[in-house]
């Protein structure tokens, strides 16, 4: 029996209105991503300053040596961002067809167990008092080779599509995001009280997380697509690949190809700079402001605080107070986050860096409301895989951006972070 099964008199697709039923899921996995970020860069430079046979303060005191292990802390994190992302963007393209008669929850189950075996490997490579920074992305290959995080969202959005009604799914969207910023904002409060307690509670409580959301899924998270036994299970086949072409590019009446790819566009435009920026940034702070993990933590939790304030009402005040459109709604927001980036960068202070960087208050509204404007255009079987065409872009975009932006911090670090 599938989850939409067990409405009764509610409208099809309807039936989880009103309760939370793959938020947890998604909030943990960015939980834990909040959680093991900054510390992943700690660990980097610090086992990087080891490499160089000194501490870590005698390493930030020597300029050329503190240089180098930034370099290679960057390096690092781009290899693990590619590590992380490519398997999933590729695995994305034949999952969301095979899903609709498979059902989602297997690709959750496999993700989130890559994802747990990968939290498990850092806890123990924590333990290692001196080891060389490089063996971190072999920690990674678990949940990469299982489509780790790129996956899980994935899936996510599609359970959460399947399971709404066109006319709630913006609201729901937003409300999704909505819970994943204020489980940031708590990923982000508690980060410190783990970091003071060392790298191995930091990673342990990421695979603990991981192991309970996975129990989740498996024993108490319903289906929401409904499993044909007659169809092929095997994932890999080049119909699924081309059903994912297919359905993307055809032609629809009017303009609705058009708006959808503009819709698309503006979506991995966006993401580039909010995947790319937020590593080389803690970097930045550290060298422009002498920040260290708590100054940055605490960054980071207002931020989130902000956004999270800034999704529902953001939605609420562009569209029904502003009267605005999902076209013009999503305008707004881009010249927003545009304005923030220009003038982040140039900020001379900590009091103008934190204010320029929440003029973005409303970035956490453009997801729901692209999402949502793009599955009032499309039929319904079309719209699990048209947004999973689209995800499958932005995933690719965490390994551009942190190319474009490991490049440009590692050629200015000398001279303007």
């Amino acid at each position: 029996m599938t989850a939409a099964d067990t409405s009764e008199n509610s409208d099809p697709g309807c039936w989880s209105r009103y309760r939370l039923t793959i938020e947890p899921v998604m909030g943990a996995a960015f939980f834990v991503i909040a959680l093991t970020g900054s510390p992943f860069t700690d660990l980097c430079i610090e086992q990087s300053c080891l490499e160089l046979g000194m501490d870590v303060d005698t390493c930030k005191n020597d300029e050329s040596a503190d240089e180098s292990a930034h370099r290679t802390s960057s390096t690092i994190t781009l290899w693990r961002i590619i590590i992380d992302t490519l398997p999933g963007c590729i695995m994305s393209l034949f999952t969301s067809p095979w899903s609709e008669t498979n059902g989602r929850k297997p690709v959750l189950i496999v993700s989130l167990t890559g994802q747990a075996l990968t939290q498990a490997a850092f806890t123990y490579m924590s333990t290692i008092k001196k080891i060389n920074p490089y063996w971190y992305l072999v920690a990674g290959i678990p949940a990469s080779i299982s489509g780790g995080p790129i996956l899980t969202i994935l899936s996510c959005y599609c359970y959460l599509i399947d399971v709404t009604c066109p006319k709630d799914r913006v609201i729901r969207l937003a409300v999704l995001n909505e819970f994943v910023c204020i489980i940031a904002v708590i990923a982000n409060l508690v980060a410190p009280t783990l970091q003071n307690m060392g790298y191995l509670a930091v990673y342990g409580t990421g695979a603990v997380l991981m192991v309970i959301v996975l129990l989740y899924v498996i024993i108490l998270l319903p289906e929401s697509a409904e499993v044909m036994k007659e169809t092929s299970t095997t994932l890999f086949t080049t119909d699924h690949l081309i059903d994912s072409f297919k359905t993307f590019f055809k032609r629809r009446p009017g303009n609705t190809r058009s708006v959808i790819f503009a819709l698309t566009g503006c979506g991995v435009v966006s993401l580039l700079v909010n995947a790319g920026e937020p590593d080389c940034k803690y970097l930045a702070t550290m060298k422009k402001f002498d920040w260290g993990i708590s100054d940055y933590t605490t960054f980071n939790a207002v931020s989130l605080i902000v956004q999270a304030l800034g999704t529902l009402s953001g939605v609420y005040l562009l569209m029904n107070i502003c009267r605005l459109g999902e076209a013009a709604s999503n305008l707004v927001i881009q010249i927003s986050l545009l304005a923030s980036s220009i003038l982040t960068a140039i900020a001379t202070t900590p009091t103008m860096f934190y204010i320029t960087s929440q003029i973005r208050i409303f970035y956490g509204c453009l997801g729901p409301i692209t999402k949502g404007f793009i599955s009032k255009l499309l039929p319904p079987h079309d719209i699990a895989k048209v947004l999973a065409f689209g995800s499958t872009l932005e995933a690719f975009m965490p390994q551009i951006g942190a190319v474009l932006y490991a490049n440009l911090y590692n050629r200015t670090v000398g001279t303007d972070p």
